[in-house]
């Protein structure tokens, strides 16, 4: 995989972005230099800390997945433009189970990491106010 900065990308019509959800596993510089700043993340990809009916709880995933996400109208990058793309990710529904909270410390993992997986977005964002409009 090739990897651009945002100014940098060739002038084309792009119809989706592509990235992965990995953990660090210290096998390039930017896994080493990352791990080197947060070693406590050695062997997982996500950590959420936080409460749960007042009970404290830690969930960590090793979750490895690659992601392409559809750019809705498709990116059109011109010679000497630099492209404004917004990420997010919807982290609001995580712990969600057919409309039902789950409790993080006993959460069927599969359905997290499902979650997960379908929380990333992105879109163009010509005003670069985080909105798309």
């Amino acid at each position: 995989a090739q990897v651009f900065a945002l100014d940098t990308v060739p002038p084309a019509t792009y119809s989706e972005i592509s990235f992965e959800v990995h953990k660090a596993e210290g096998t390039d510089s930017t896994d080493l230099a990352f791990l080197a700043a947060h070693p406590d993340f050695a062997g997982i990809c996500i950590r959420i800390r936080g409460t749960f009916n007042g009970q404290a709880f830690e969930y960590t995933t090793e979750l490895d997945v690659e992601q392409q996400l559809m750019l809705m109208p498709q990116l059109v990058v011109t010679q000497g433009i630099s492209p404004n793309v917004t990420g997010f990710v919807d982290v609001g529904g995580w712990f969600v189970n057919n409309g039902v909270l789950m409790d993080p410390a006993s959460a069927d993992r599969s359905v997290v990491e499902e979650n997960i997986k379908r929380s990333f977005g992105a879109f163009e964002d010509r005003d670069h106010s985080g909105s798309g409009d």
